[in-house]
């Protein structure tokens, strides 16, 4: 290929919501793309959010099927739909409501249908006796299918007043029956004290190494703009001590990571020096990065994007194509993403040029 080909998803302001943003994809065992995102009647509210869109391709992304909604509300805000493409061609999807209730529904006919949603709150409850949320969300992005068959999702919660989003710490949530009942992982903690490096610590993304334990890839909001990592022998428990990766600036936004043969691609805005008015990064240099060692080292990159914002990041099962569905552009206010796109390339494109 040695090219990047990219597909309009979505567009702000048209076919119905206001703005459309949180992208995931993930790609089934028969090889189908399936991209997925809030629907929302506002883009920076969160709670804005009035359900899931979901879009399939069974042609490589050159054509999609129309919008199917996959999770609906008319009054509480359904947010950060998660998915994982299972090696037995299931589809598990996981969706929150209000930020206090978790929902999850499997699909077996390769994502045109899924079983009617069900209560998994028994997971997040078993958190309180340690930390007490007062609300949380999954992911967003995709979680994974270990070797060994375990299913695992990442998580954050929040133990502000209200709907504060802050301060947040992080977890994971697992399943080793294919999804019928799901369990709490360890805390990682963050310190709550701003003007410390590792802050308030939340949307995460995990990926299998080679040795099968899990790398989760963590954004935050402390002071050292760069992403922080730790790894547990089996996505539950056990977490070595959150560390940066000096090779992963970030822009205090969402980013992804996945595995596909013996490479890991990860993707995220990689700016932390050019500032918003807020102080926070701005949202520019989407990069996706390539390492062929565990995590280690990146040693090719390339810019697909320059205004963006949240990305996700998929590959083909025979792992020769990858996909980034991301937040793409700005409308005039330069404020709110102006479409959702799915970019397609392989390894030839990102090693065109060396990081």
């Amino acid at each position: 290929m040695s090219e990047l080909k990219q597909v309009s998803i979505e567009t702000y302001d048209q076919d119905g919501f206001k703005s459309y943003r949180i992208p995931g994809v993930v790609v089934s065992s028969q090889g189908t793309i399936m991209v997925y995102y809030e629907t929302r009647l506002s883009a920076y509210d969160d709670w804005s959010a009035k359900g899931v869109g979901m879009k399939r391709s069974t042609d490589g992304g050159k054509t999609f099927s129309q919008r199917q909604m996959i999770a609906t509300s008319v009054d509480l805000p359904i947010n950060n739909p998660i998915m994982i493409a299972s090696k037995d061609g299931s589809i598990h999807f996981l969706w929150q409501k209000d930020y206090r209730q978790l929902f999850y529904q499997v699909s077996i006919d390769d994502g045109l249908t899924f079983s009617e949603p069900v209560s998994i709150m028994d997971a997040m409850m078993k958190f309180r006796p340690e930390y007490e949320w007062s609300l949380f969300a999954v992911g967003p992005g995709h979680g994974i299918e270990l070797s060994n068959g375990r299913l695992v999702v990442p998580v954050w919660l929040a133990r502000g007043e209200g709907n504060n989003h802050y301060p947040t710490h992080v977890s994971t949530i697992i399943s080793d029956d294919g999804g019928r009942s799901w369990h709490c992982g360890e805390m990682i903690y963050s310190s709550d004290n701003g003007n410390d490096d590792f802050v308030w610590v939340n949307e995460s993304q995990v990926v299998e190494l080679s040795d099968g334990s899990v790398l989760i890839n963590m954004r935050h909001n402390g002071k050292l703009r760069y992403r922080y990592t730790a790894i547990s022998p089996n996505g539950q428990n056990q977490f070595s001590t959150p560390v940066p990766d000096m090779q992963l600036p970030d822009a205090i936004c969402f980013g992804s990571i996945v595995k596909t043969e013996d490479k890991i691609l990860f993707v995220n805005c990689a700016n932390n020096k050019e500032l918003r008015a807020n102080g926070w990064p701005k949202r520019i240099d989407l990069t996706v990065r390539i390492s062929y060692d565990d995590a280690k080292s990146w040693k090719y990159s390339k810019k697909i994007a320059g205004l963006a914002g949240y990305a996700d990041i998929a590959t083909s099962p025979d792992g020769k194509t990858y996909y980034c569905f991301f937040e793409d552009g700005n409308p005039p206010d330069n404020e709110e993403p102006a479409r959702l796109t799915l970019a397609i390339f392989d390894e030839a494109y990102l090693v065109g040029a060396e990081a």
